[in-house]
């Protein structure tokens, strides 16, 4: 009785905690995008003396006056800890599709693909050794801006020139 009475507490607890969200609104349309605990987002902000830094990851949690993204663990390179990033604080942000880690993952393994398929054929075609690595370093340099082009990182939209940030409970 004692852990069933536990587990009541326990869900209605967690049943009646509200979940914030950050909602970014346009001055000039109605246009609004909305931030929530489990969205991929880079987000733009002054830090510590007012230096402008940017964070990249999955956002967390949402309080009324802060938001929290954990860092993205990338392919050998040490995890980033989480940031807290208070709301006023915010001048930009992009948000990411939830597919985009699987995308960036695939979009990898067929460049690397086709950057070994030129090389083989170049090198069963030609017995050049440096016009093969020449060729190879050209087509990892060639896909590697297409990916680029493809998933952008730089932030698309800038809070103080006509965008208005509040968080908002669901």
């Amino acid at each position: 009785m004692k852990y069933l009475f536990l587990a009541i507490l326990v869900t209605s607890s967690i049943a009646v905690h509200a979940q914030n969200q950050l909602v970014f609104t346009r001055l000039d349309t109605t246009k609004a995008i909305v931030l929530q605990p489990g969205d991929l987002v880079r987000l733009g902000f002054n830090g510590y003396m007012k230096q402008a830094q940017e964070a990249d990851g999955k956002i967390t949690a949402v309080t009324d006056s802060t938001v929290t993204v954990a860092g993205r663990k990338r392919f050998l390179q040490k995890p980033v800890p989480a940031q807290t990033i208070l709301i006023n604080d915010i001048t930009g942000f992009r948000k990411f599709s939830k597919a985009r880690p699987a995308a960036e993952l695939i979009y990898g393994i067929v460049g690397i693909g086709i950057t070994g398929t030129v090389a083989g054929v170049l090198s069963s075609r030609t017995s050049s050794k440096v016009g093969i690595i020449l060729s190879t370093a050209a087509t990892a340099a060639v896909t590697t801006a297409l990916k680029n082009l493809l998933f952008p990182r730089k932030i698309k939209n800038h809070v103080p020139a006509n965008w208005n940030v509040q968080s908002v409970s669901k």
